[in-house]
């Protein structure tokens, strides 16, 4: 009986050691923050597993830092497999490097709120901006959602500013700000862009939009050439976690203008 327990106690011993060597690697193999995504991206952390002497060790670190799960049971055969390939192959080729103060990635954060003590959800875009020479700010540069887009009142076609209101020194303009929000549209020219991101800032200037908490969080990456690739951070227990490459497409740099352009509301 004695022999028994101490047998017992050995193998419970055992594998106590065996799960926390397991958790330590875990703990490496998890790309933990954005910051070391960079790192492993520049190849200026490599992932413990990977032999730096061995042939193509650079692509097999990229490969890493995509969601494993993404290519299903095919695995080196699987089509999206081949073509993380050639991204990787092209973050080589390019000398492709991430960095903290690249002013062409982007955080899109889906926020939960209240407007007017209404529960709302909309998305902000932030960019990077540098105010010093090594210094960089987050700046929201562009705000998406409904609750950002006024549509006239329907009842309100009636609305209108009269021809002979200039004799008057428009003393109609008074109930502009009496009447219902939606019927201020029924003023603006028509050829105006009513721009979202400048309802947004106006909501919270008039205290009408409180911002509670980040429900989802990507980050959006423009640096490699010819393509667009996009972050977000699994949490699960397995060597393939943390922040990671969820999805990943070509862009040409006439797409990457068109998409830079309507970020920074420039036509």
């Amino acid at each position: 009986m004695i022999i028994c327990i101490m047998a017992f106690n050995a193998c419970t011993e055992a594998q106590v050691v065996v799960n926390s060597e397991y958790e330590k690697e875990l703990f490496k193999a998890r790309v933990k923050l954005v910051e070391s995504f960079m790192r492993r991206f520049n190849c200026t952390e490599i992932l413990h597993t990977i032999d730096t002497m061995q042939s193509g060790f650079k692509q097999k670190n990229i490969i890493s830092l995509f969601d494993g799960l993404m290519f299903g049971t095919k695995g080196e055969n699987d089509s999206l497999y081949r073509m993380a390939n050639s991204f990787a192959n092209d973050v080589i080729k390019y000398k492709t490097t991430l960095n903290n103060l690249d002013t062409n990635w982007f955080a899109i954060a889906t926020c939960h709120g209240k407007l007017k003590g209404k529960s709302v959800d909309f998305t902000l875009i932030l960019n990077t901006e540098k105010y010093a020479p090594d210094a960089y700010k987050w700046v929201i540069a562009k705000a998406v959602g409904e609750i950002f887009s006024l549509t006239p009142s329907e009842s309100s076609n009636d609305i209108l500013i009269t021809p002979l209101a200039h004799e008057t020194n428009f003393i109609e303009l008074r109930r502009i700000t009496t009447q219902k929000d939606d019927w201020i549209l029924n003023y603006k020219q028509k050829q105006y862009d009513l721009d979202q991101t400048a309802v947004f800032f106006a909501y919270v200037n008039a205290g009408l939009l409180d911002i509670e908490y980040v429900k989802d969080l990507q980050f959006l990456f423009l640096q490699l050439p010819g393509w667009t690739f996009s972050i977000i951070d699994f949490d699960r227990e397995t060597m393939n976690s943390g922040w990671l490459i969820t999805s990943f497409q070509k862009m040409t740099d006439a797409e990457k203008k068109k998409f830079l352009e309507d970020v920074y509301h420039k036509k």
